[in-house]
């Protein structure tokens, strides 16, 4: 039991750490408008979040109690701490991995919009700034909601959740911006 506990626990580590790393290159492909990568980056934490759902629910449903009875190297409070941070993060990284999709949506949108109104298309660039805007704020609504309450045992993917926040901001405001100006 403690060998499965651990071959899951390090399946779903290494897909956290995936899911992060995507995260953090999503994020600086999209502040550096680099959209093409960025859809590439949220594929992958996407696929992330899905391939941590496995050994999550493995370790969740593996055993009945604790298998660290079985070892002294590890206690029963140990185990349900990691197994509790787990949890914790697969939830976090699959709520990230949807913020991190509307706000690529978003910034696409936006780039569109700048792309109409370089073509001298502001009614439409206003109609697409609009969309741009109710996705990037939808998403950054979301995303302060999980900051105000974020589950101290994922704090690893705090700082890049803030990132996000701070992104779907920022485009949601120069969306905005053109809306007002073009409406």
């Amino acid at each position: 039991a403690m060998q499965q506990f651990l071959t899951h626990a390090t399946d779903a580590q290494s897909w956290l750490i995936e899911g992060h790393d995507a995260l953090t290159e999503a994020y600086s492909h999209m502040d550096d408008s680099d959209l093409g990568d960025a859809e590439d980056d949220v594929e992958r934490v996407k696929t992330a979040a899905d391939q941590v759902s496995e050994p999550i629910e493995a370790i969740g449903t593996g055993s009945e109690g604790s298998p660290a009875s079985a070892v002294d190297a590890i206690d029963a409070d140990e185990h349900d701490a990691k197994v509790a941070q787990l949890t914790d993060e697969s939830e976090v990284l699959t709520t990230l991995a949807d913020d991190a999709e509307d706000i690529r949506n978003g910034v696409t949108l936006l780039s569109r919009a700048r792309d109409e109104i370089d073509d001298d298309r502001t009614d439409r660039a206003a109609d697409t700034a609009e969309r741009a805007y109710d996705t990037l704020n939808d998403a950054e609504d979301r995303l302060d909601d999980l900051l105000d309450d974020f589950p101290e045992r994922a704090g690893a993917f705090e700082t890049v959740a803030e990132d996000l926040r701070y992104l779907a901001s920022r485009n949601a405001d120069d969306a905005d911006n053109i809306y007002e100006q073009y409406s």
